[in-house]
């Protein structure tokens, strides 16, 4: 699975339909429910990412990340969604945005908030080996 709340930028002119191409430094981001939102209303496939990824098309720019000033929400150790302003890297902010826990909406954190607590509710340690990897 691709990273959520990460930002890719185009390396090539990639046309994509025949009425929709995107010149290269065009950059945009996937959201926190596992969908790459490349318009406002045009989404694209894991799979086409991947691929894009793999031929050299586009490129990991990184983590949305706020400027100073700006709010952001973030996860609770108890899963709730709090928000904070961004006043630079501090040690509170630099591993909430390495963790990917920084985002830009309450909708994404709490969505994400949602997530994690079923799958934390949910999860069967008998599908999980030593190192903390699915068994095949």
């Amino acid at each position: 699975m691709i990273a959520p709340n990460t930002s890719y930028r185009f390396v090539k002119d990639t046309k994509i339909q025949s009425n929709i191409s995107f010149s290269a430094g065009f950059e945009f981001q996937t959201d926190n429910i596992g969908r790459y939102k490349v318009l406002e209303a045009m989404f694209i496939s894991e799979e086409h990412l991947k691929n894009w990824l793999e031929d050299g098309r586009i490129e990991f720019v990184g983590r949305w990340k706020p400027s100073k000033g700006d709010e952001y929400f973030y996860i609770t150790h108890g899963g709730h969604v709090s928000r904070a302003k961004y006043v630079g890297e501090t040690q509170f902010s630099k591993p909430l945005h390495a963790f990917g826990n920084m985002f830009e909406t309450n909708e994404q954190a709490t969505k994400v908030a949602e997530l994690l607590r079923d799958l934390l509710i949910n999860i069967s340690f008998d599908d999980i080996d030593a190192y903390g990897y699915g068994k095949d």
